[in-house]
């Protein structure tokens, strides 16, 4: 069996095709939201921000898993259809390669936000045991630029 000829071959696309749009529609939400200004800076906090934030993020997860695929067959996982996954992730890879979702793909900002706690405990600990440089924290706090406060916040959230 190969992808091409197997019978929810469409679906994917269509999936493909649905959280591409929902990725679309959610960044121009934050970004119709949090404009940068000509003159100044912003700060702002903003539940629905952060919430189309990790929701985008989770939609381009969903999004990665169905272009990339690990070279380990699972748990359970026969060879036919550990064959079909590797060429399901090949042929929508392909299909996506003239757009330039490099970025879309990169765990770095959703694994910040997943593993908060981690980060959190992280800084707390460097931070506590220093003599910190910056004495207030940016918590869910949109800031056009890092000038927009001075002294510089410690990061808590960077997304």
């Amino acid at each position: 069996m190969n992808f091409n000829d197997s019978l929810f071959n469409d679906v994917y696309y269509y999936e493909l095709k649905w959280l591409s749009c929902s990725i679309k529609t959610k960044c121009e939400h934050v970004f119709s939201i949090v404009s940068i200004p000509d003159e100044g800076y912003l700060i702002q906090v903003n539940a629905e921000v952060h919430s189309n934030i990790f929701s985008l993020l989770s939609d381009a997860a969903n999004l990665k898993k169905l272009i990339l695929t690990s070279g380990v067959k699972k748990t359970g996982e026969n060879g036919a259809r550990f064959k079909l996954r590797k060429e399901r992730a090949s042929v929508l890879s392909e299909f996506l390669k003239s757009l330039n979702i490099k970025e879309m793909l990169n765990p770095k900002v959703r694994n910040t936000l997943e593993h908060f706690d981690e980060y959190l405990d992280k800084a707390n600990y460097e931070v506590t045991q220093s003599a910190p440089q910056n004495k207030l924290a940016a918590y869910n706090v949109v800031l056009s630029h890092w000038d927009a406060i001075s002294p510089r916040v410690y990061p808590l959230r960077k997304v």
